[in-house]
C-alpha cells in the first residue's frame, strides 16, 4: 500500500512539473505574440503621409531687374572695377588681391575663370563683359585687404556686387508701373488661389 501511495505521489509531482513547464512556455509564447502584435500595430497606426495644401493669396509685387541695374553702355565702356563699385567701397581697398567675373543663370553661378589681380580689367575680362547681352545677370567678386576700423590692422575682405544689364531705355507700361503690377496680380489670381498639394513626411518620434 505504501508503495502505491509513493508511486502516486511521484507521478503527481512529475505531472505538476510538466504542467508548470507547459504553462510557462505558453506564457512566454503569448508574451512574444503580444510584442509582435504591438509592433505590427505600431506600424499600422503610424501617422499616414499627410498632404499639405498651400495657397498664395497675395504677393508683394515689384517689376524690375533681378539685381542692381547697370546699363549696357556702361558695361561696354568699363575698363576697371570702378564702374561696378561706389566710391566708398573703392576707398576701403588697401591692397587688391583678385578680381573674378561670375555669370548667374537661374540659381547657378558660372565661373568664367577670367581672374585679374588689379583694379584694371584684363583683356579677357573686357572681352567677356562686352559679350554680355541685355538681362545678363553677373557678379564681380573682388578680394582685397582693408583696415579694420576697430583694431587698425589689415584684414582680408571681399565684395560681390550683383548686377543686371538693362537697355538705355527700359520698356514701361503705358499706364505706369502700378497698373502693370495690378495687371500681373489679377492675371495670376487663379494660379495663386488653386491649392498646391505637396506630400508631407510622416511624423516620427
Amino acid at each position: 500500500m505504501k508503495n502505491k501511495i509513493l508511486f502516486f505521489c511521484i507521478s503527481l509531482t512529475i505531472l505538476s512539473l510538466t504542467a508548470f513547464s507547459f504553462m510557462k512556455q505558453k506564457n512566454q509564447e503569448t508574451d512574444q505574440l503580444k510584442i509582435v502584435a504591438n509592433e505590427n500595430s505600431a506600424i499600422k497606426t503610424q501617422a499616414p503621409e499627410k498632404v499639405e495644401k498651400s495657397t498664395f493669396t497675395d504677393f508683394i509685387y515689384d517689376v524690375g531687374p533681378r539685381f542692381r541695374a547697370i546699363k549696357k553702355r556702361d558695361v561696354d565702356n568699363a575698363i576697371s572695377i570702378a564702374t561696378f563699385f561706389d566710391e566708398k567701397q573703392l576707398q576701403s581697398i588697401v591692397s587688391l588681391k583678385s578680381v573674378n567675373i561670375i555669370i548667374i543663370k537661374g540659381e547657378k553661378r558660372i565661373d568664367t575663370r577670367t581672374t585679374g589681380h588689379s583694379n584694371k580689367l584684363t583683356a579677357a575680362q573686357l572681352k567677356l563683359i562686352q559679350s554680355f547681352d541685355y538681362s545678363t545677370n553677373f557678379l564681380i567678386r573682388v578680394e582685397y585687404q582693408q583696415i579694420n576700423k576697430e583694431t587698425g590692422e589689415l584684414e582680408d575682405s571681399y565684395s560681390t556686387p550683383h548686377l543686371t544689364i538693362i537697355p538705355e531705355k527700359q520698356a514701361v507700361h503705358i499706364d505706369g508701373k502700378n497698373e502693370l503690377k495690378k495687371f500681373l496680380k489679377e492675371n495670376s489670381k487663379k494660379s495663386r488661389t488653386t491649392p498646391a498639394t505637396r506630400p508631407r513626411k510622416p511624423w516620427t518620434s
